[in-house]
């Protein structure tokens, strides 16, 4: 199965690689998590996959954030990413970002804000979405601290 052109395989394997760069260049911890990809026109989950190998303890938890989180920014169509809609006495939080017409969910890191870096960093490496506007507009919402060092690693 291909998304705009992007395997499962190469899609597990940039979530990989972006988690890699960011821990790297930021004081990330922790290297898995489920990532969930959502058709932004139909509300679809296209797949919802676990990248590394997620703790058994948190691995239903990050699973159904990640998920949650898509499916909540499908159901607030004028918003860009589920930072916008977060609400923690809910248990919801940042971590997905539209990228054109999919939206792209990440759970499983210590911060919704790297978790959401992930996304972007994935989307741009996709061509789903581009540098510039697209992540000025993130960062306007959430703020991101760590879209900075994305700017660099997802070149």
């Amino acid at each position: 199965m291909k998304i705009h052109g992007v395997s499962l395989d190469e899609l597990i394997d940039l979530v990989q690689k972006v988690m890699a760069q960011l821990k790297a260049s930021c004081d990330v911890q922790g290297d898995s998590g489920y990532i969930t990809v959502l058709d932004a026109v139909t509300g679809a989950v296209l797949f919802t996959c676990m990248a590394n190998n997620c703790p058994a303890e948190t691995a239903g938890r990050h699973y159904d954030s990640s998920r949650e989180q898509a499916i909540r920014l499908f159901s607030n169509p004028g918003q860009v990413t589920s930072f916008e809609s977060r609400d923690p006495a809910s248990d919801e939080w940042g971590g997905a970002i539209r990228a054109g017409s999919l939206i792209i969910s990440f759970a499983g890191l210590d911060d919704e804000l790297v978790n959401e870096a992930v996304v972007c960093g994935v989307a741009c490496r996709t061509h789903w979405v581009f540098r510039g506007r697209d992540f000025a507009r993130i960062f306007e919402i959430s703020r991101n601290p760590y879209l900075s060092s994305l700017m660099v690693v997802s070149q």
